[in-house]
């Protein structure tokens, strides 16, 4: 009688083994792809948010995006120099001007550090007997010249730097971008009042003169503000607190919303906001003026997610008769103005300075 054959113990188990491999093989495969289709279609929603809001199409953008991240903004040097200039236009025509009464020097480090310099708006340049805020207004007006072309060839000849790129953009122009973003969140370090801030509802010329002004408060600690709050912040000038009344204070004040408005366009509860970013490649375009292409801000977006760089705003020291500085305030009768000017009429120890602070 035939015996029976034993079962292949050792074959069932490898061939069970092999089916339970190809099993998890296939869910880890389907959940892959299922990612990769989930990611997929959120990044092309992303991008078509954003394309339409900017009113680009997605062919461009991707264009800018792939030339922009290939970029290499040090090429030719360590050093990435900016110059901002902030022109004094809001809606009131009192206030209408081309006058660049904030002018930042920005000096990007390819090592990952960000200095800014605020030159003061009063700073005397006695070869064209002006002002420096005065001359994008000069250049402006001179059919040979261009505002930008002066300020930037003043500023690089007093500096001793080169200057690779300029921003120009109006207060009303800061207004919208801070609304845009939804507000930012400002530290307060000293609480003061102004009772004499220009209204921008009435006609500059309205009397009596007290219906010109309005009075605006900030309380110390941190504030959230909007567009117009914030422009109130940086443009007070005639605060009850004599310290928040110098240059030096405003161009600090300008400081703390810049930064704000920094660290809130590089949130990641701000980066999922495609619609967002798309509206303010539009203001870019309609209301900025600046020598910087859409690859450079690529590769500057780059360079920001990268290096995560620290920023440092570093005042121009003053002389005083205690204190060492290559600027002074010289007597009202020199230049019939209150100005600033440099101690060394040859600018030399000014262009040391910048050298100095600007070492990589």
């Amino acid at each position: 009688m035939d015996q029976p054959t034993p079962p292949n113990l050792a074959g069932d188990t490898a061939a069970s083994a092999k089916k339970g491999h190809i099993k998890v093989w296939a869910i880890v495969t389907a959940f892959l792809c299922t990612i990769f289709l989930v990611v997929g279609y959120i990044s092309f929603r992303y991008v078509q948010t954003f394309t339409r809001s900017a009113q680009v199409t997605a062919p461009e953008m991707v264009t800018i995006l792939k030339n922009g991240l290939r970029q290499n903004l040090f090429v030719d040097s360590p050093n990435l120099n900016l110059v901002f200039f902030g022109l004094d236009q809001v809606g009131n025509s009192r206030e209408n001007s081309l006058l660049t009464d904030t002018i930042l020097f920005v000096s990007i480090k390819a090592g990952g550090k960000i200095t800014i310099i605020p030159i003061p708006r009063d700073l005397w340049i006695d070869p064209l007997k002006t002002k420096i805020n005065a001359l994008y207004f000069y250049g402006e007006n001179d059919p040979d010249l261009s505002g930008i072309k002066l300020a930037t060839k003043t500023i690089s000849e007093i500096t001793a730097v080169p200057i690779d790129h300029t921003i120009v953009l109006d207060l009303d122009t800061v207004k919208h971008i801070i609304d845009t973003v939804g507000g930012v969140d400002v530290m307060v370090d000293t609480a003061f009042t102004d009772s004499q801030f220009p209204r921008d509802d009435v006609n500059p010329d309205i009397l009596p003169v007290s219906d010109r002004y309005k009075t605006i408060s900030f309380t110390a600690g941190f504030q959230h503000m909007d567009g117009t709050r914030a422009l109130e912040y940086i443009r007070s000038r005639k605060s009850q607190n004599a310290l928040e009344n110098t240059d030096e204070s405003r161009s600090g004040r300008q400081q703390k919303v810049i930064a704000a408005l920094t660290m809130k366009l590089t949130d990641k509860d701000t980066l999922v906001h495609p619609y967002l970013y798309g509206q303010l490649y539009l203001l870019w375009h309609k209301e900025i003026k600046s020598s910087l292409n859409d690859q450079d801000i690529v590769a500057l977006a780059k360079y920001y997610v990268l290096q995560k760089p620290s920023m440092s705003t570093i005042p121009i020291p003053v002389k005083t008769a205690t204190t060492s500085g290559v600027i002074y305030n010289p007597p009202l009768k020199k230049h019939k103005v209150w100005v600033w000017e440099p101690t060394d009429p040859n600018w030399e120890g000014f262009a040391q300075f910048f050298h100095a602070t600007l070492q990589p």
